[in-house]
């Protein structure tokens, strides 16, 4: 299921904003946009513009700035020169705040960290703490509520840019986890309960939702499903008479929801994916009408044995909708003849699988990689039909292909060595 990753929600690409007012209580996107943020050179530290310096006597074609670089360098230095002349705190959070947004909006996760720490350092000589003794006490009974919540929010978004930048994890998580401690002990004392319940508020389970998707990324995925799921909680608890903030929080449960089906499918367990993928069906009924959304439920019919019910989603939405792309076709014929593969219905699984390939061909030529994955499968049909020189042939086609395309060492590459353990087999079978 490596296509899998292709369709996870939107938040990973998405770099809108970094920061945002804790009292209008922003949707994790916010926050949480850069999981897969490419890593900046040690070398772009320090500058406004990434790149590597290039010798300009040597290039013939010199490469014009394109609008967007001189839009953000214009943008910076107007953010610099504010920042420089701030004449009140107000004014200087609301440029860090800006500039911090303006770098993560361009990729640039190192100094967006940057100015994180700047601003985290500027809080803490405000507010005449340590950060020693803030690991250590618990003090918000010795600060204004808004000013706590301002350090959390730091340490929540130092948090994951570290996780980021240079997946130093066991820094990132603990970041990560004062940010919880201290969210959970103002909201407690903000929001008092009588008998004692737990106090819920959608801050708390944005700071629980990047925690689960570092837990992932650190392999831990049982304790990753665990905090996504308290921050499910939170989500569906919190208490806001703002349509605007109750739209926001019911976003962030449906990636909390997508997020915890994503980690069930690549842990392999299908049925608790499909559970999940159920329940945003019921919840969110615009939802469950996308391709993406009927790609996951039907992924996961087929990973969990369901071959006919999966089948029955492909050539529903291969017949839905006449403008599909040939990418989609390509992956609906491709999925298609997987299933029909399974059945043990080989020769129809060859055209579906067949088709694909020509679909492929047609968008990317013929080393796509896709193309490679599909000729091996077209081997395996034609091996499990006893054609075993169309099979050797499709198995010895997809091998060139996965080598062409190599960027590991072949005994490294997966594709490549179960191509060659099919062509062995092969072998032993002709004696």
């Amino acid at each position: 299921y490596r296509d899998a990753q292709a369709f996870r929600p939107g938040w990973r690409s998405n770099f809108e904003t970094a920061t945002a007012n804790l009292s209008n209580c922003p949707s994790p996107r916010q926050f949480h946009a850069t999981v897969n943020l490419p890593k900046l050179s040690s070398s772009s530290k320090g500058t406004w513009l990434v790149g590597e310096v290039v010798d300009k006597d040597n290039l013939q074609d010199e490469e014009q700035e394109s609008p967007k670089d001189g839009e953000f360098a214009k943008a910076l230095e107007d953010l610099m020169d504010r920042k420089d002349g701030a004449a009140t705190i107000e004014e200087y959070e609301m440029v860090m705040n800006q500039l911090a947004t303006l770098y993560m909006t361009n990729e640039m996760a190192d100094e967006a960290f940057e100015v994180e720490k700047e601003y985290f350092d500027f809080l803490m000589y405000q507010c005449n703490l340590d950060e020693k003794t803030l690991m250590l006490q618990d003090q918000s009974d010795k600060l204004p509520s808004k000013d706590f919540l301002k350090i959390a929010s730091c340490y929540h978004r130092m948090g994951h840019l570290r996780s980021i930048i240079d997946k130093n994890l066991s820094r990132a998580k603990r970041w990560l986890n004062q940010a919880l401690t201290m969210k959970q002990s103002v909201y407690s004392k903000l929001q008092p309960s009588d008998d004692g319940d737990a106090v819920f508020h959608a801050d708390i389970g944005k700071t629980l939702y990047v925690i689960g998707v570092v837990e992932f990324e650190d392999e831990n995925a049982s304790e990753a499903i665990s905090r996504l799921k308290e921050a499910e909680e939170h989500f569906r608890n919190h208490q806001s008479s703002s349509p605007e903030v109750e739209q926001q929080v019911k976003a962030s449960l449906l990636m909390v929801l997508e997020e915890q089906a994503m980690i069930h499918r690549q842990g392999m367990k299908h049925e608790s994916a499909l559970e999940t993928y159920s329940a945003i069906s019921a919840e969110f009924p615009d939802i469950s009408q996308t391709m993406e959304h009927q790609f996951h439920i039907a992924d996961c019919l087929t990973g969990s044995g369901q071959f006919q019910a999966a089948l029955n989603h492909y050539r529903k939405m291969l017949e839905a909708d006449e403008e599909l792309s040939l990418s989609r076709q390509a992956q609906l014929h491709h999925r298609i003849g997987v299933c029909l593969t399974n059945q043990q219905n080989f020769q129809d699984a060859l055209d579906e699988l067949q088709l694909a390939v020509n679909l492929y061909r047609q968008i990317d030529g013929e080393f796509d990689y896709e193309v490679g994955r599909i000729l091996n499968c077209i081997g395996i049909v034609y091996s499990r039909l006893g054609e075993k020189m169309q099979a050797k042939s499709s198995f010895q086609e997809a091998l060139l292909i996965f080598r062409v395309n190599a960027e590991t060492r072949e005994d490294e590459n997966p594709e490549v060595l179960n191509t060659l353990q099919h062509l062995s087999a092969l072998e032993k079978e002709s004696g």
